[in-house]
């Protein structure tokens, strides 16, 4: 299943150092959104890892966003695109 996964995190360390956890799921296709394709376990896993990371609610928040398969093919972009191998850019609104 594809994961559309966004943060938005002040601190420069935590920033970081979810950008990197994020990198070892799934492609970054803004500065801070990945498309993840995650199975069950994999899902589990990120999802505590970046609990972890962020250690509380007060240094920002992740968003992750199930894309469905026939969402995921209609989607569209617009703009300076990062390419993603994963499935076509998308907006989510």
């Amino acid at each position: 299943m594809t994961y559309v996964v966004s943060y938005d995190i002040s601190d420069e360390t935590i920033r970081a150092k979810t950008a990197k956890l994020l990198e070892g799921f799934g492609e970054r296709v803004q500065e801070s959104v990945f498309e993840c394709q995650l199975d069950t376990t994999r899902l589990a896993e990120l999802t505590e890892r970046l609990r972890a990371v962020l250690d509380s609610e007060d240094n920002g928040n992740i968003r992750l966003y199930r894309v469905c398969a026939d969402c995921a093919r209609a989607a569209t972009g617009m703009g300076r695109l990062r390419p993603s191998a994963l499935s076509s850019p998308c907006i989510v609104t």
